[in-house]
């Protein structure tokens, strides 16, 4: 059990020093910034488990625009495509 988000972080960076190990490289190679970022932007990935026009991804939708209008950069990754996709990007968000 995770206590803190900071135990996930280490569980994340030991998963990609092992599957770099597994490969055959020394460290994993993450990829660069996408570009600066001003003081107190924050990049934020939403996952969601579909992209449906109810309840949890509707409210998804509605906190990643209102994040967007403060500047902060978005991402999005769904385990299944549906409606919402198209709001998403005229939003602004991929």
């Amino acid at each position: 059990m995770l206590r803190h988000p900071r135990d996930l972080v280490s569980r994340l960076r030991r998963a990609a020093r092992n599957a770099a190990a597994r490969a055959g490289s020394s460290e994993p190679s993450f990829p660069p910034r996408s570009r600066p970022r001003a003081p107190g932007v924050r990049r934020v990935l939403h996952v969601s488990h579909n992209l449906n026009l109810e309840g949890a991804p509707i409210f998804q939708h509605l906190l990643a625009r209102g994040l967007r209008r403060r500047g902060h950069e978005l991402h999005l990754a769904s385990m299944a495509d549906g409606p919402l996709r198209d709001h998403y990007r005229a939003d602004g968000i991929r």
